[in-house]
C-alpha cells in the first residue's frame, strides 16, 4: 500500500466575524486526508502584514471588514502578493458582485451562508491550482 503524502496547505482568513471565523476553522477541521494551517486576521491592515511576514497558499477574505469595505481590499492584497490567490467571503448572494470580483482577479466568491466544507476545500484546491 502506498504512503498518502499529506501536504499541509497554509490559509490566510481575513475575516472580523468570530462566528464566521469559527465556522471556516471547523470546516476546514472536516476537511478529510488534507491539512490546513489557519491564520486568522480581523482586519485587512492585520492581514497585509500577515502576507508580509508568512508564506500563504491562499487567502479567504472576507468582503466588509472594519478598515475596507467591498472590492477595495484586492487590489491591496494583489500589490503585496500578487501570485496569491483570493477567494472572497461573503452574506451578500449578488451575482453582480460576484462578476466585479471575478475581473478583480478573485478566484472564487462564496455566501457564506452556503458554505460546507467540501465546497471549501474544492474552491480552495482549484484556486491553488489555477494561480
Amino acid at each position: 500500500m502506498d504512503d498518502v503524502k499529506v501536504s499541509l496547505i497554509e490559509v490566510l482568513l481575513v475575516e472580523d466575524n468570530p462566528g464566521d471565523a469559527r465556522l471556516i476553522r471547523a470546516l476546514l477541521d472536516d476537511a478529510g486526508p488534507l491539512q490546513y494551517s489557519l491564520k486568522h486576521s480581523v482586519t485587512l491592515t492585520g492581514g497585509l502584514a500577515a502576507l508580509s511576514e508568512n508564506t500563504h497558499d491562499v487567502i479567504l477574505l472576507d468582503i466588509g471588514l472594519p478598515d475596507s469595505s467591498g472590492l477595495d481590499s484586492v487590489p491591496e492584497i494583489k500589490k503585496l502578493a500578487p501570485q496569491l490567490p483570493i477567494i472572497m467571503l461573503t452574506g451578500l448572494d449578488d451575482e453582480n458582485t460576484a462578476i466585479s470580483c471575478l475581473h478583480l482577479g478573485v478566484q472564487d466568491y462564496l455566501v457564506k451562508g452556503k458554505i460546507d466544507s467540501d465546497l471549501l476545500v474544492r474552491s480552495i484546491r482549484y484556486a491553488i491550482e489555477r494561480k
